[in-house]
């Protein structure tokens, strides 16, 4: 009896054994009937001749077995496939939504979540920080538009900037905290070990590169001194400078719309800050994230990585204390009623986005005519905006006229339009339309007056150098910078539609 057990555990150690053999052959692609006919061959030699009838029946169960064993292997062989073709599709629609689009949190300076918040500071304090900063500006650029030596670089970063953005460096995706400015190209972080504030080490990251001397684009950065590494020299106006290794990184750049994760964007062209002095205290501003329309510039590096060379944003009042969005790629794209376009003009320095201002009206007044191309541009880090005397000197008389009032004689700062509260009791504010080159924009008086050390203040000031269409101005307005089709759009909205929720 005990030697008959012994046989039947053998011959099923054999049918396992012949199963497992089975399984493996199938998701080898190999022919299961042949390797089975071995298997009964293999069995019927090493048997005894008395055992051949339980053999065949066994035999036959065996071949049962590996019959619904096929079947089974199949089914989850051709399940698996299923799921893997389905995980494809998911990466490649994630894969396509990332190359279509992405959008980053833009926080403005007055912001909570800003590093520059101060809570105790007055709405009038606030103003006058945005003055200075207008002056400041337009200052600077009106020098670098006029200095021969390109190794100097406009942007103003005198207390911070208007907006930042949030993004993450490297293969550990350190977050860092860097001015986001239409008015300069190259985008660079502080970088330790020199930088004792940096928060990015680029030797922890897997990811990081730095650029030859010798590589095309080397030629596009001012040089600090010879080196096997293209080492850049970053000097503001304000005195400010980054001195630093020009390099490639893979960039993280958050996607509010999906869930809060971060797109990874390798081999971005940035500035290894080393040396670094800026003009304000705070650490947690890393560095700058240049917008303009030079080749460094995000939105320009952005069609290496087939999004298209475009971008938005919506934004708010000042006083909303919320954050805005920027939007990049085909998602920037902005819809509804209402909008109009106007071309952008190609003129040195190409950081900056200029247009053709004609003329600007209110009701069935108009100022005189300008013909001159490209006379003023488009800046999200000049709160104010500026007129040459030609336009600003027939504005400031029609609005004059058309409120009826007196305004003060000695306004503070540089306004130059400023009213007693009383006396414009019974006053509405006019809107003004900016007439550029193809598109009339309505601008409201939230876009054009403010209240300031108790008076109601024009947020428009003459400047001979330069004009600028500044940020207040921008209020409630979609806007979409299209370089491929150089081109800027416009579209009034209610920007608070438009928040981190959109």
């Amino acid at each position: 009896m005990r030697e008959e057990d012994e046989r039947i555990e053998g011959d099923e150690k054999c049918v396992q054994d012949m199963e497992f053999v089975a399984k493996d052959a199938i998701v080898q692609g190999k022919d299961v009937g042949v390797l089975a006919k071995k298997e009964r061959a293999k069995k019927r030699a090493c048997e005894p001749e008395k055992r051949a009838v339980k053999a065949n029946q066994r035999e036959e169960s065996v071949e049962a077995t590996l019959a619904l064993t096929a079947t089974t292997v199949a089914l989850e062989m051709e399940g698996l496939k299923k799921s893997l073709e389905e995980a494809k599709v998911g990466e490649e629609e994630a894969k396509l939504r990332q190359e279509n689009d992405f959008s980053i949190q833009l926080i403005h300076r007055n912001s909570p979540e800003s590093p520059f918040y101060n809570s105790s500071a007055t709405s009038s304090e606030l103003i006058e920080d945005a003055i200075l900063r207008s002056l400041d500006r337009a200052n600077f650029f009106h020098s670098f538009v006029h200095i021969k030596e390109k190794t100097i670089v406009p942007t103003v970063l005198r207390n911070g900037g208007d907006y930042l953005m949030r993004i993450y460096v490297g293969s550990e995706q350190v977050e860092v905290l860097a001015i986001a400015d239409t008015g300069s190209d190259l985008i660079w972080i502080r970088c330790q070990p020199l930088d004792k504030m940096a928060l990015f080490i680029p030797h922890k990251s897997t990811t990081y590169k730095p650029i030859s001397h010798d590589a095309s684009l080397c030629r596009y950065v001012p040089k600090w001194m010879n080196s096997p590494h293209c080492l850049y020299n970053y000097t503001y106006l304000d005195g400010s400078f980054s001195l630093g290794v020009l390099s490639n990184e893979t960039f993280y750049l958050n996607d509010t719309t999906t869930n809060g994760r971060a797109n990874s964007f390798p081999r971005l062209v940035f500035g290894c800050g080393h040396k670094n002095h800026l003009p304000f205290k705070s650490t947690n501003a890393q560095g700058i994230v240049g917008l303009g329309g030079g080749l460094l510039s995000l939105v320009s590096q952005l069609k290496s990585q087939n999004i298209e060379e475009r971008f938005s944003y919506c934004l708010l009042a000042w006083q909303k204390l919320v954050s805005n969005k920027i939007k990049f790629g085909a998602g920037a794209k902005i819809t509804g009623p209402g909008i109009v376009s106007s071309k952008l003009v190609s003129k040195d320095p190409s950081t900056f986005y200029f247009l053709s201002l004609k003329s600007i009206s209110i009701g069935n007044n108009e100022t005189r005519m300008s013909q001159i191309p490209g006379n003023i541009f488009i800046d999200s880090g000049t709160p104010l905006t500026m007129l040459h005397s030609s336009l600003y000197n027939d504005l400031e008389v029609i609005v004059k006229e058309v409120i009826g009032v007196d305004p003060i004689s000695n306004p503070p700062r540089k306004l130059k339009l400023c009213y007693e509260p009383r006396s414009i009791k019974d006053v509405s504010f006019p809107e003004m339309i900016f007439h550029f080159d193809g598109a009339d924009l309505r601008l409201l008086p939230i876009n054009t007056f403010m209240e300031y050390k108790g008076l109601q203040c024009m947020l428009i000031i003459p400047d001979d150098n330069i004009s600028i269409f500044g940020s207040m101005a921008q209020v409630n307005f979609q806007i979409e910078f299209d370089l491929k089709k150089k081109e800027v759009l416009f579209a009034p909205a209610d920007c608070t539609m438009f928040g981190l929720r959109d």
